[in-house]
């Protein structure tokens, strides 16, 4: 995965390109969380979540920021009752389902506060599973996983801390490596997040988060590495919702040359390629964002109003603040 600009224009980043390896559906806490890269230029660390646009890059943004698994605040803290359950209000029985049993013995080595909200939420238990696999305490890394999700729009420097023990212990696993990528990117990392996102895919074959890859080389000012990314991945197998965020973010490094026709193409071709309801809104918002700064208001107005039709919430846009703001 800030106001800023990404793809056509000013830019916030978002959700998330697809799934990835931490990704889990609504209302479940996945390990690694997930995040859109932006468009606009770089906040610096700890900005808010922002949606997506074009431009330069964003330090602070969230492929699916937000957790799954209830509504948490980030509020810090440590509850001593370890509890967790299902959404159903089942506990998982056992450690091996990724639960914070009752009773069971509690890790005191952490140094970082304890959000209260992860002791009623859950890992999935193929998440922990992979965790499991490189030994260590599992209840630490489950605790540790489930805080950055919970931290991720509230705290992201908090998030990240979390993110970098998992990394640090279990350097070996990919979801280990995606959640740092994520967790660097949001706190404006950028070299980190770089290297974290060619740790996950050479260890997992996963290509999504080759869009957050070519926003940090943005970020960085080095548009012309970003621009190689794209031309070395574009071509390659991926879902259509990394699809999408890829080109939205190639439009926004074609803006960073000034190359604004060159972007509108980059940004007609997400369009083309959005599928998810998330995907056509963002393509949408980042085009409407670029024909903004091009001075072509009625054309502009058409797709940011088409974006807010798909995206009524401004859950992955600013369109209809935009389109508000056109009169």
């Amino acid at each position: 995965m800030t106001d800023d600009r990404r793809g056509g224009g000013q830019s916030r980043p978002r959700k998330p390109a697809g799934k990835s390896a931490g990704s889990r559906p609504a209302n479940r806490p996945s390990g690694g969380g997930s995040s859109k890269p932006r468009g606009g230029k770089p906040s610096g660390a700890g900005g808010r979540d922002p949606k997506a646009r074009g431009g330069k890059p964003s330090g602070a943004g969230g492929r699916d920021p937000k957790p799954r698994g209830g509504k948490p605040t980030g509020a810090g803290g440590r509850d001593d009752r370890g509890r967790t359950g299902t959404r159903d209000g089942r506990g998982y029985a056992g450690r091996e389902r990724g639960r914070l049993d009752d009773g069971a013995e509690r890790d005191t080595s952490n140094d970082l506060p304890w959000p209260e909200e992860i002791f009623d939420l859950e890992l999935e238990p193929d998440l922990l599973a992979e965790i499991e696999s490189f030994g260590g305490r599992t209840g630490t890394f489950v605790k540790h996983l489930l805080s950055v999700q919970v931290l991720a729009e509230s705290d992201p420097e908090m998030a990240y801390q979390h993110a970098a023990r998992v990394r640090d212990r279990v350097s070996r696993s990919a979801l280990a490596r995606q959640t740092a990528c994520i967790a660097a990117y949001r706190t404006g990392r950028f070299k980190e997040a770089i290297k974290e996102e060619s740790a996950y895919r050479r260890l997992s074959g996963n290509l999504d988060l080759i869009p957050i890859a070519v926003d940090c080389e943005r970020g960085l000012g080095r548009t012309q590495r970003a621009l190689a990314l794209v031309s070395e991945f574009e071509g390659a197998k991926m879902d259509s919702d990394t699809r999408t965020e890829l080109l939205i973010v190639a439009g926004g490094a074609r803006r960073d040359l000034g190359d604004d026709d060159a972007a509108r193409v980059f940004l007609q071709k997400a369009v083309r390629t959005a599928r998810s309801p998330m995907a056509v809104a963002r393509s949408r918002f980042a085009l409407g964002d670029l024909l903004v700064a091009l001075g072509q208001g009625e054309q502009a107005r058409k797709w940011l109003q088409s974006a807010v039709d798909v995206d009524e919430d401004s859950e992955w846009t600013d369109a209809a603040e935009l389109l508000e703001s056109l009169g």
